[in-house]
């Protein structure tokens, strides 16, 4: 079974939905959406922590690094927010590189995928960005692929 997170903002409702048409869709795929609560337009998630836990709290940080490295076959890093708050130097680029690195060892591997305006912005900010490629569930084509 695939186990998929999604995180860590969930704005408008995104990585919740994204999460319950996976599963439906993928009857093979457990889907988890995560979010920090900021105290304003918090849309269900099924796991919700605290802004200030998310940003101050090294022992949950480390732990739930921990918890999705052993738990989970995949991570969908939403709105280039980073998924384990500043464990890594509060960086998504630099928190993808080392979960890539332990799913390259567990699973010789990690899928990459973007949704939305952070499909754009990956060409912007990595230095040797992946393909992004359309797909049959792409609904945001790009005119331009380079």
């Amino acid at each position: 079974m695939r186990r998929l997170l999604i995180g860590p903002v969930n704005f408008a409702g995104q990585g919740t939905r994204w999460a319950r048409v996976l599963e439906e869709q993928v009857p093979t795929t457990k889907v988890t959406a995560f979010a920090f609560a900021n105290g304003v337009l918090d849309y269900p998630v099924d796991y919700r922590v605290s802004a200030s836990t998310y940003r101050r709290h090294r022992r949950w940080q480390l732990e739930f690094y921990h918890h999705v490295v052993q738990n989970y076959t995949h991570v969908l890093i939403e709105a280039n927010r980073p998924i384990f708050g500043v464990l890594h130097h509060f960086s998504w680029a630099a928190q993808a590189e080392v979960v890539r690195s332990v799913y390259a060892e567990v699973l010789g591997g990690l899928p990459e995928a973007a949704y939305g305006p952070d499909a754009t912005k990956i060409r912007e900010l990595l230095p040797d960005p992946p393909e992004l490629q359309p797909t049959n569930w792409t609904a945001y084509r790009r005119k331009h692929t380079k």
